[in-house]
């Protein structure tokens, strides 16, 4: 356990959602209402996305003790991780889970919402609705790990703040959190991020049993003939 804690600890804010059952929905043009948070724009992702979005926290229930579950998004009820377009100055961000949602009593609304940046929600150029081994389903990947707890291993930005990963370590074989890319796109959190999230989540039982898992090259992320983003 200590050395588990010490590899990923860097990578926890210790901000989580205290239950066994995690929510989460899409805002929709239709029935969501006005947005309660300071951007604009605000509106529904594409169906390609919101796909990808749902591939992923199915990945994550495999690990994790915890279920994910869709729920309607209404202008009253919502789930805790909520996910849209906007026109946020950035790319992507995401709110992690130490702000106030109505439906789970912190501090401020917008406690697990995901923003993503309208211009990319498309095919191509780092489109969130690209396919698994891109860069826009890796960020989709990297946000959901923020709503849950997940923060960046080192200081890029201004609010980062410690302890921080070895700078051997920060890299994107070892998690979706880092800013340094090595190889190709992620396709599934990574070794540190399952890490983590189990110390906050619990671990689930998943293929228990004698199971031998293997790869040929870690670096170029190929297995024979077949070339794979990392696993």
């Amino acid at each position: 356990m200590s050395d588990t804690f010490s590899s990923t600890h860097p990578l926890l804010s210790f901000d989580y959602w205290d239950t066994e059952t995690i929510t989460y929905s899409f805002y929709n043009d239709a029935n969501s209402g006005p947005y309660y948070g300071p951007q604009t724009g605000v509106s529904e992702i594409s169906e390609k996305a919101k796909d990808n979005i749902r591939s992923i926290l199915e990945t994550l229930e495999r690990y994790l003790d915890v279920d994910f579950h869709e729920v309607a998004d209404t202008a009253t009820d919502y789930g805790l991780l909520r996910y849209m377009v906007s026109d946020g100055p950035g790319y992507a961000y995401a709110y992690l889970p130490n702000g106030f949602n109505s439906n789970f009593g912190n501090s401020w609304d917008v406690a697990g919402d995901v923003h993503l940046n309208q211009a990319y929600d498309t095919t191509g150029h780092n489109g969130f609705a690209d396919d698994p081994g891109n860069h826009g389903y890796m960020t989709l990947i990297h946000e959901i790990g923020h709503s849950l707890g997940l923060k960046h291993p080192n200081p890029y930005e201004e609010n980062d703040y410690g302890p921080f990963l070895p700078f051997h370590q920060d890299n994107t074989t070892n998690t979706v959190m880092s800013y340094n890319f090595a190889g190709k796109s992620a396709i599934t959190p990574m070794i540190y991020d399952i890490q983590a999230l189990q110390l906050i989540y619990g671990a689930r039982e998943y293929n228990h049993g004698d199971t031998t898992y293997s790869f040929d090259n870690v670096y170029n992320y190929t297995d024979g003939n077949e070339d794979y983003g990392a696993t």
